[in-house]
């Protein structure tokens, strides 16, 4: 950042690498938390409020952020995986999240070049015929 910061603001922007935690993620790693590895119906179970196809989605997310350890199933159970929470993922998901950047003079005046346009003549109108009862008006 270069020049004068006086006038500088700070806001949430959130990256990739550090994509918020969600409820329904931490719901499922403290159900982990309490009833030990399981699968995806068991999880389901303690969490009715969830459905099915989201609970996967979820627990995927949570893998992939590194709560939770997946193990697959083998042989007749290979669709079955069994999930089991990281012992310090409050520590984990308490760490991701949005990071503070300081807004720059220059990312200041590229949010108001992409406000909305001002109130105009023309604004509402949608066609010619409009404009002129309009203007008979």
């Amino acid at each position: 950042m270069h020049g004068n910061t006086s006038n500088t603001s700070f806001t949430y922007i959130a990256s990739p690498a550090g994509r918020r935690v969600g409820a329904r993620v931490r719901q499922i790693c403290q159900v982990l938390q309490d009833i030990g590895p399981s699968g995806r119906a068991s999880i389901g179970d303690h969490l009715p409020d969830i459905e099915a196809s989201n609970l996967g989605k979820y627990c995927a997310r949570a893998v992939a952020m590194g709560l939770l350890s997946m193990e697959r199933g083998l042989g007749h159970k290979a669709n079955y995986s069994v999930y089991s929470v990281a012992p310090n993922w409050r520590e984990l998901a308490d760490k991701r999240g949005a990071r503070i950047r300081a807004v720059t003079e220059q990312d200041a005046r590229h949010m108001a070049a992409i406000a909305a346009p001002a109130k105009t003549v023309w604004s509402g109108i949608s066609s010619i015929f409009q404009f002129g009862a309009q203007e008979a008006s």
